[in-house]
């Protein structure tokens, strides 16, 4: 925390890109290195590191908070790369990668297509842009496709399920950026709450006829 510069604009981390993984670190290592600085599918990165060394251990840097909706979509550029947490109880409203990729779109609140709630045109335009603001996906952090083991813990099945609807509690992550999205990398455990229980069975509303 005594190294944070005083630019609230920029970030205090950095995403080091290390193929050789070696020498091997911890969580907590204080590290040397050199290498250079470049964007990967718009993550900034350290890549051709060399010299990589081991110091010392310390304490984690204090997570920086986030907050949505975002005023901004370029407002988390200054967390990218580093240890941030979330203040408030999030909701999934997108589960559609789940099962390949483990990975959600959290929002304050469910969000709909916009032309679901909104006439196409510019009412529509307006729901879209307000969207855009309030969604940030959560990710495992791995590229493995299909793994065995997806969210929530301890693993999908019929039986425990995640769907759109559920909330999930504050946690702390590394966030970072890839595939045009901010990212939840977290580094706690995430814990979920089933709020939209499937039912038993369909549940059908008789229509309101007015006239013959």
């Amino acid at each position: 925390d005594a190294t944070a510069d005083s630019d609230a604009n920029t970030s205090e981390g950095i995403f080091v890109f290390d193929t050789l993984k070696t020498p091997t670190v911890a969580v907590g290592d204080v590290v040397r290195v050199s290498g250079v600085v470049e964007e990967a599918f718009g993550q900034t990165q350290l890549n051709k590191l060399e010299g990589l060394t081991v110091c010392s251990t310390t304490t984690l840097p204090t997570a920086a908070t986030i907050t949505l909706p975002l005023t901004d979509r370029t407002a988390l550029e200054a967390f990218e790369g580093m240890l941030v947490s979330t203040n408030q109880q999030l909701v999934v409203t997108d589960n559609y990668n789940l099962g390949r990729y483990n990975e959600l779109v959290l929002a304050t609140e469910r969000l709909y297509i916009p032309t679901q709630i909104a006439k196409p045109g510019d009412e529509s335009k307006a729901v879209m842009a307000k969207n855009a603001l309030n969604r940030i996906v959560l990710d495992d952090g791995k590229n493995a496709q299909n793994i065995d083991n997806p969210y929530p813990a301890p693993g999908l099945t019929a039986d425990n399920t995640l769907r759109v609807g559920d909330s999930v509690a504050p946690l702390t992550a590394v966030l970072g950026y890839g595939f045009s999205q901010y990212r939840l990398h977290p580094t706690t455990a995430v814990n979920f709450t089933q709020q939209n229980l499937r039912t038993t069975a369909p549940v059908f509303t008789k229509p309101i006829v007015t006239g013959k």
